[in-house]
C-alpha cells in the first residue's frame, strides 16, 4: 500500500526514464547538422546599439567561450563598453566594422 504522492512520484520517475531512453537513442543516431550557437537574424538587433558578449559572439558564429576570449585577449577591446564591474556590452557598429576589417585582411 502506497500513498497517492508515492504513486505520482513513481509515475514521474517512469516518464523520466522513458525520456532518457529516447534521448539516448537519438544521441546514438547520425548527428544532425545543427549548432548550439546559430547565427541570429540581424533583424533581432536592428534597434539595438549594444549587444551582450554572447550575442555578439553568436552573431559571428562563435561559442560563448570564444566570444569572451575575443574580449579578454584584446581583439574586441576597442568595441567593448564596460557598463559595470560585471556588465560588458559590444557596440553593434563596432562589431560590424571589426568584421569588415577582418574580411579585408583576408
Amino acid at each position: 500500500m502506497s500513498c497517492d504522492n508515492c504513486k505520482k512520484a513513481l509515475e514521474l520517475l517512469e516518464d523520466c526514464q522513458k525520456q532518457l531512453k529516447e534521448v539516448a537513442r537519438e544521441l546514438r543516431e547520425e548527428p544532425k547538422n545543427t549548432s548550439v550557437y546559430e547565427t541570429p537574424c540581424m533583424d533581432l538587433y536592428k534597434d539595438r546599439l549594444l549587444l551582450k558578449v554572447t550575442e555578439a559572439g553568436a552573431m559571428c558564429g562563435f561559442s560563448r567561450a570564444t566570444a569572451y576570449q575575443m574580449l579578454y585577449n584584446g581583439e574586441w577591446a576597442n568595441i567593448a563598453i564596460r557598463l559595470s564591474e560585471r556588465s560588458i556590452r559590444i557596440s553593434l557598429k563596432g562589431l560590424m566594422e571589426w568584421i569588415e576589417m577582418k574580411r579585408q585582411e583576408g
